[in-house]
This record gives C-alpha cells, sequence and structure tokens, in this order.
C-alpha cells in the first residue's frame, strides 16, 4: 500500500472528485509493480512510500493512473472506504469499512512514522485500535478470491473525529394559525438523505438546489384544535434519521405568556445568585442572548434554579427555547429540565456557552397541574447564567382560554369594626371574577360580621379550574376574637421555650413562633397549638380563639407550616429554612405593616372645560398620600389641567415600600360634552343603543340590550367609527379617546375582562351563551338567561311562536312584495349561532325554524328581506 505522506495535510480533492470529511490520502492496490524515481523506499511485507516537494503532484498522478492499470494481467482493484470512525477516547478508534466485494479475510496495520507493524487478522469489517497516537497511520487489506484489495487509510488526528451525522436546526417555531413557510437548515457529513414519506397533508416540503435548506410550507389550520405534525429525514440506506417538529394552534386558541403566571414556589429555589428576571433580561439584567440571537421574553435565571408554576390542568402545550445566556462567557454550563406533574417531559439536556438555543416545541401538558423548570450546575456554578425565552403556553379552542390566577390586592376597608358596622372586602382578578365565601361574586363586596371573621376570595373564569383562594380577617372589637392585638404574646411551647405571638399579616391573624427577638425571626404555626397539653397559655380564655386565626389547623397538633402560597413571605421580613426545609421568617429592620393601594379616588368633576378645576381626592388605611403632581399628605387636591390628563396616587409609609400607584383622568376638551346615559348612536346589526356611561370615574361605551331592567355590556369606543353604526351626531366619531376602552379586536366588538372593568355597584354580572359578560340593574329583575316572557319587537313584519320555546319554533314573515329572505339567530353582542335562508311570497310567511344545539338564553332573530330589517327577541330555554 502506499500512502502520500505530505498529502494528509491538505485539503485536496481525491480523483474521484468527491471531498472526504477524513483526513485526505491515496491509496491502491498492494502491489510490487509500483516505482518511483522520486520516492524513497522502505520494503517489509508492504510498501511504504514517501513523495515530497514539487513531486507531490506528479507522484498523485502517477499513482492515480496505476491504480488504474492491471498489473500482472489482472483488472484494476478498487480502494475500500471508512466508511465510520468512532472516536472511543483520544487514544482509541473504531473503524468500519464498506465491505461490498463480500471479504471474509482482513489485516490490520499500524503504521507510525513509515514502521509497519501487524496489528489484527480476522473476518471482521469493523476494527477498534487502542494506545492510538497522534501521527499514527491506521490501515488494512480485505482479501476477495484471493487478491488483496487496499483500505483507505486513516491519520489519528490531534483534535476530535467529525462523525457521519444528519442533523436538522430547526427555527421558526410554532407554525401560525394562518399557515405560511417554515425553514430548517439541514446538516449532513458523509451522508445522502431522503425525506420520509407519510407526514401530514396539511404540510408541504422541499428543499434547495444544494439540499442544505428544508422548506416546509404549513395551509392555514380552520380547526379549533392545535395540531403538529412531524417530517423526518432518514440516511439514504443506512440508519441515521432527523427529525422537524411543526405545531400549530387552532383558530380558536389562546397564547398565554408563561411570564403573565407566578411562580407557586419559594423564590429561594430560583434566586441563590441573584434575583431571577421575569421580564425578558438575564440574571444581570441585560437582554437575554443565548448563542448570539437576542430574545425579549423569557426568564433570566441562574443554576441551580428550580421555578414551578400551577397549570390548574388548562393548558395542552408548551415551547420554549432554552440555553446559557452570552453573558455567561465561560465554564462546564448547566443541564437543563423540564417536568409536568414531577415527571420529566424533556431532557435532561447539558448547554454550555455559546451555544445556540435548544428549541422545544408543542411539548405535551395536556392534563397537567404543575409546570417546572429546572437549571443544575455541572462541576461547579461558575457562570451558570441560564435563560429560558419565548416561555408560551398554548390552551386549545374552546374551553378555558386563559386560567385565573389567585386575586390581588385583597383589601378590608375598615379593618377592624365595633359590632353592628360593616366593613368593604375587595380584590383584584387579573382572569376571571372574584367569587367571595359569602356567595357574593364581583371586585368588591360589604360584610357585617357579628365577630371576627375570615373570609376567603377565589377567580372563577368559565371553563377553567377556580385559583387558589385568598383569605382576609374582618376583626370586631368587643367580640371574642377583639381580644386578639398584634405582637400579643399568648403563650409558651415548653418543648423549645419559645413565645407563640399573634401576628396581623396579610390583612388577618396568624399564630406565630417567635425563635428569636433580635431580629426578630418566628416560623408560622397553626393555632390549635392554643390547645396542646405542653403549652402553656398567658390566659386560659386563649385556647378559645384558634377560629381567629387564618392557618388554623395542621398536621401534628399545629406544627406543620403553611407554604409560600398560603402564606407569602410578609413585607419587611427575609425568607429562611431550618436544615430539616422548615420555612422561618427574619426582619429585616423595615417595615411590618406596608401601606397598600389607595381607596375612594375621585375626580369632581372628572370632565372639564379647558381653564376649568376638577377636585382630587382619595385615602390610605396606612400611611400618607404622595399625588403625582408633587403633593403630600393631602386628602384632596385642586388641579386645572388645560389637556386630558391622567394623575396618579400612592400611599407612602416610611421603612416600607411604596403602595401600587392608582390613576384617575380628568377630561378636558371635546370629551366634557359626555353626559351620563348619552345615547350617543345605534348599532344596525342589532338595534341596541350605544350609551356613554360614567363608571369607575371613568367614561365606558356601552350596548345597551334591554330595559327594565337596563342591561348592557361594554364595547370598545371605536364602535363610534364603524359603517353598521347610525351616530345620533356625526361629531361622536372623533370622542373615541375619550373611553377607558378605546380599541378592542373585531373593530370595538371585544369586551373588557374583569380586572380592566370591574362589576359596577348596583349591578349584576351574568354572561352570554357564548361568554360575553353583561350586566344587568339589580333593580329587582332576573338576568337574561332567566326571563320567561320577553316584550317581542314590532310583530307586524316579524313575529315568533311559541316564545319561549325549547329551540323548535315559527317565524311569521309579513311581506308586501316576494322577497328572498335572510334569518339568523344571534347573541346580543352580535354572535351568529345559526341562519337559514328562505323564499318569501307577498303576505304572510310562517317558515319553521330549528335551533336545538343552542343552549338555553335570550337570543336575537334577525330577519333580512329586500327593503327591511328587523330583531325579535327569542327565548330558548
Amino acid at each position: 500500500m502506499l500512502v502520500f505522506r505530505d498529502a494528509l495535510y491538505t485539503s485536496a480533492t481525491l480523483r474521484n472528485n468527491q471531498t472526504s470529511s477524513l483526513p485526505n490520502v491515496f491509496e491502491g492496490p498492494n502491489t510490487d509493480d509500483i516505482n518511483s524515481t522520486n520516492s524513497s523506499i522502505q520494503r517489509s511485507s508492504h510498501y511504504f512510500v514517501h513523495f515530497s516537494g514539487s513531486s507531490l503532484q506528479k507522484a498523485a498522478d502517477d499513482w492515480f493512473t496505476k491504480l488504474n492499470q492491471t498489473s500482472n494481467s489482472l483488472p484494476p482493484t478498487v480502494p475500500l472506504k471508512i466508511t465510520q470512525i468512532v472516536k472511543n477516547s483520544a487514544t482509541s478508534y473504531t473503524l468500519t469499512v464498506d465491505n461490498s466485494i463480500g471479504s471474509n479475510e482482513f489485516v490490520w496495520l499500524v503504521d507510525g512514522y513509515g514502521l509497519n507493524n501487524w496489528y489484527s487478522q480476522g473476518t471482521a469489517n469493523t476494527i477498534t485500535f487502542n494506545n492510538v497516537q497522534a501521527d499514527y497511520f491506521l490501515h488494512g487489506y480485505a482479501k476477495k478470491n484471493g487478491r488483496w484489495h487496499a483500505i483507505m487509510p486513516f491519520m489519528a488526528p490531534e483534535g476530535a473525529i467529525e462523525t457521519k451525522k444528519l442533523v436538522l436546526s430547526e427555527n421558526n417555531l410554532p407554525a401560525p394559525t394562518q399557515g405560511g413557510t417554515l425553514i430548517a437548515k439541514v446538516i449532513a457529513v458523509d451522508t445522502e438523505w431522503e425525506i420520509q414519506a407519510g407526514y401530514p397533508s396539511w404540510l408541504t416540503v422541499s428543499y434547495d438546489q444544494d439540499e442544505t435548506t428544508l422548506s416546509v410550507n404549513v395551509s392555514a389550520n380552520s380547526s379549533s384544535s392545535a395540531r403538529s405534525g412531524v417530517v423526518q429525514l432518514v440516511e439514504t440506506g443506512g440508519g441515521l434519521s432527523a427529525s422537524f417538529t411543526i405545531g400549530q394552534p387552532g383558530n380558536n386558541s389562546i397564547t398565554t405568556s408563561l411570564t403573565s403566571l407566578s411562580p407557586t414556589n419559594s423564590s429561594s429555589e430560583w434566586s441563590q445568585y441573584g434575583t431571577t428576571n421575569f421580564n425578558g433580561t438575564s440574571i444581570d439584567g441585560n437582554t437575554i442572548n443565548i448563542g448570539g440571537t437576542q430574545y425579549t421574553q423569557g426568564i433570566g435565571a441562574h443554576a441551580n434554579s428550580r421555578i414551578v408554576y400551577n397549570l390548574n390542568n388548562s393548558y395542552s402545550i408548551f415551547s420554549c427555547k432554552f440555553g446559557m445566556d452570552m453573558e455567561s462567557n465561560c465554564c462546564d454550563g448547566a443541564s437543563f429540565v423540564i417536568k409536568a406533574d414531577g415527571q420529566t417531559i424533556f431532557g435532561l439536556v447539558t448547554k454550555t456557552w455559546g451555544e445556540a438555543a435548544t428549541v422545544v416545541s408543542n411539548l405535551s401538558v395536556a392534563g397537567k397541574s404543575s409546570l417546572e423548570l429546572i437549571t443544575d450546575q455541572i462541576t461547579n456554578p461558575y457562570a451558570d447564567h441560564t435563560d429560558w425565552a419565548d416561555v408560551y403556553l398554548q390552551s386549545g379552542g374552546g374551553g378555558c382560554g386563559t386560567p385565573p390566577i389567585a386575586p390581588t390586592n385583597v383589601q378590608t376597608s375598615p379593618n377592624s369594626i365595633s359590632s353592628g358596622q360593616s366593613s368593604t372586602l375587595s380584590a383584584t382578578c387579573a382572569f376571571g371574577v372574584a367569587n367571595w365565601s359569602t356567595g357574593a361574586t364581583g371586585s368588591s363586596t360589604t360584610v357585617s360580621p357579628g365577630s371576627t371573621t375570615n373570609y376567603s376570595v377565589k377567580c372563577v373564569s368559565s371553563g377553567c379550574p377556580d385559583s387558589s383562594p385568598v383569605n382576609v380577617t374582618v376583626n370586631v372589637t368587643g367580640g371574642t376574637c377583639g381580644a386578639i392585638s398584634n405582637n400579643l404574646v399568648m403563650g409558651t411551647w415548653n418543648v423549645s421555650g419559645h413565645q407563640l405571638v399573634a401576628r396581623f399579616f396579610h390583612n388577618q391573624w396568624w399564630l406565630t413562633q417567635r425563635i428569636n427577638s433580635n431580629p426578630e425571626t418566628f416560623l408560622v404555626r397553626g393555632s390549635e397549638m392554643l390547645t396542646r397539653g405542653d403549652v402553656s397559655l398567658t390566659s386560659g380564655s386563649y385556647s378559645g380563639l384558634v377560629s381567629c386565626f387564618g392557618w388554623t389547623y395542621s398536621s401534628y397538633g399545629g406544627l406543620a407550616v403553611p407554604n409560600s402560597t398560603v402564606f407569602p413571605t410578609p413585607n419587611g421580613f427575609t425568607l429562611n429554612y431550618e436544615s430539616d426545609g422548615t420555612p422561618y421568617y427574619v426582619s429585616d429592620g423595615g417595615c411590618n405593616n406596608p401601606p397598600q393601594i389607595p381607596t375612594n379616588l375621585t375626580a369632581n368633576p372628572a370632565n372639564i372645560s379647558s381653564g376649568g378645576s376638577s377636585t382630587l381626592s382619595a385615602s390610605c388605611a396606612v400611611g400618607t398620600l404622595m399625588w403625582s403632581t408633587g403633593h403630600t399628605n393631602q386628602g384632596s387636591i385642586t388641579v386645572s389641567p388645560t389637556a386630558t390628563t391622567t394623575y396618579t396616587v400612592k400611599c407612602i409609609a416610611s421603612g416600607c415600600s411604596d403602595s401600587q400607584v392608582a390613576s384617575i383622568t380628568v377630561q378636558v376638551g371635546p370629551c366634557s360634552t359626555l353626559s351620563h346615559n348619552l345615547v350617543m348612536g345605534t348599532w344596525n346589526v342589532t338595534g341596541h343603543q350605544l350609551v356613554a356611561k360614567k363608571y369607575h370615574n371613568q367614561w365606558w361605551l356601552v350596548q345597551r340590550i334591554g330595559t327594565g331592567p337596563e342591561q348592557f355590556l361594554v364595547r370598545g369606543a371605536e364602535m363610534l367609527t364603524r359603517n353598521d353604526v347610525s351616530l345620533n351626531n356625526g361629531s361622536y366619531s372623533s370622542l373615541v379617546g375619550c373611553f377607558s376602552w378605546p380599541y378592542s379586536a373585531y373593530g370595538g366588538l371585544a369586551t373588557p375582562n374583569s380586572s380592566q372593568f370591574s362589576t359596577p355597584s348596583g349591578w349584576q354580572y351574568g354572561t352570554e351563551p357564548d361568554g360575553t359578560p353583561f350586566y344587568t340593574s339589580t333593580g329587582g329583575a332576573r338576568i337574561a338567561v332567566e326571563q320567561t316572557n320577553p316584550k317581542e319587537e314590532t310583530p307586524n313584519f316579524v313575529s315568533i311562536f311559541p316564545n319561549p320555546n325549547r329551540g323548535d319554533f315559527n317565524v311569521k314573515i309579513y311581506l308586501e312584495a316576494e322577497s328572498n329572505l335572510a334569518l339568523d339567530l344571534i347573541s346580543s353582542s352580535g354572535k351568529i349561532y345559526q341562519s337559514q335562508n328562505a323564499e318569501g311570497k307577498a303576505g304572510e310567511n310562517t317558515i319553521p325554524f330549528s335551533a336545538k344545539n343552542v343552549s338555553g338564553g335570550q337570543y336575537l332573530l334577525r330577519v333580512r328581506s329586500k327593503d327591511k330589517v328587523q330583531s325579535v327577541v327569542v327565548v330558548i330555554e
């Protein structure tokens, strides 16, 4: 066998015009009649010829010519290629040879710097070489029909070996509902590939001329259900494969940013080496950057970290991209794992600095109640800046859209009352409607307990699991619980000698075990500890106060502590853990009674002409007011804006973080023409009036869907610019900006959720059959679905009988002349549920209409002839 030594250090192309990814060599049969005047021949049982300098090209040409000549009247042999090289270690390699000639006798050799040494002989076309040094030549021969065929040699390099592979690196996932083209890059090394048949018909797959870019055209998804498909590449005649997964949401599905939800586990599990950021920035506060690509949505963390979310069984798909942030710039990386309900659903994947993000698409979380994002160090935590980017949850069409999370801003005003007085409970739901333990719904409710009472509130949304409840306490002085005061020492636990102390956090009482007083350190106990035999009470009556506390009964006689959802870390304290995992809280010397968002915020008047004045008022239960005007400690201020202006106010207290801000707007100019209950026009689709209403110190455009009692739903003010709206005054179209809900989907038809428009006092919340929220005056009438005797509109053109009905009814239509008819069953919000066409003759027509598949409720039947349109109320029971 002849090896051109110098050629091993070039990137020359073999004479068969195939560029090898292996070290470039020239090989041929082991024959005694090959000579070269430019070579130095060292003879043993085989030939090793070394060509040098300018003779290299001529030697290569001579070798190629000799390779294709006959020898001793025999046809030329063909050198066999190495088809696979596996680097087992720095000194061990496994080679596999193309045995297309069917040889069953192989001789393997190791040539080191020209020295030929036998290594192995056998029948297999695979050989493992051990104790291989850099620059060693590994080669062999295969015998067939008495002739030896040379095997392409391999020189062990100093670096890594790139073995045969087939890889797809994808992007642009998931596909949009309306379809489009997605691109994947194909990386194929020393192999040929083809597209496997069997991918879905809604995908069209092609590749470019260079076979390096795969294009997948995705058709639009007209279904309400999400779908996914797999495009798979396979090695031609081999075992390698690579796949490309495309997920596409349904046309009625909803995408939720994971960062809009709050983790349910303690922050100590995801902030060991800095503060984890949930706003698209890294642990150091820079824009997330994985492998040189920036992402503006995601979570910047640091290994080790574990972030847990409550899914409430409300989502079907989770997608994300993860990797090491470029600011890490060193070290051994970190591992990433995704779990659902405690089981691994993706990973373990190890990522290092500079690598592109790993893409996770359409990971099923259907029926799962929890999601965990976990990163761990490899050997050390140095610079383990881990990122989770483009983190989104997908829920299918219909059912639950965005599941409600626990209510926020849960307050009582006032916190303490005398027996017979009232207190207002309030809470904010980001999604859904607040449901109180009293049975009341809405953002606020009034209670008059005779003794100190614990209440709870949760957020509820149609088709979704309820949120976790939040507790709140109204203290009644003079009652049983009136004996409790903040920092009251109620007894001593004899086992540890620690005091049991009443503390007021999160608007309710908690029994705490004080384990240090400088700084104050405590853990929360179940108040049933007041009844334990190993507790010495300061007053025997305290054993009857167990129900006054927010955490009453727990395992081990009150010793089990609440988790971070039931008892969040109070402001002014830091969460720590005992060696057994028990959480305790240490005062940071700051705030123990933080101020809450201001209440009773008003502007009087809220609409003025330029040059006029308005008085702004607010109150703080704790702390003092600070207005955006710079005024402090003033319950009322006077402002004279020259243009519509929004003012903010917050409550502040020494040593405490400022409260959330509350805002109020004073309208100046054209908006001053608005007045409460001003009828601004009519929506021709339903015939309903569009009315200006003043609620929550702001203007809202509503669609009046009933009178006696009055009913309405809130619309985007841009409806004043729709072509199917008849305005009472053409100038009203310029007042869109005066309203708090100006623009929304479907040209203003999408309604605000309960956190954007809470139920006004004196109104009751209800929903249309399609889930659209509406409001009914609580003047003694029932909501729409309970009405049984609606008053029909103008029966001379259209009338319905029977009405109410169970889905089958007749429509009587009187026509002056023959006309085609269109009948649409629609909700008061304009959604069409069912349509029917008919040919009408002059005179009276009776047309049967069947709507058995429509849920019970109040609807409109809209009838259109060539010259008339009328909507009539129909009630389906």
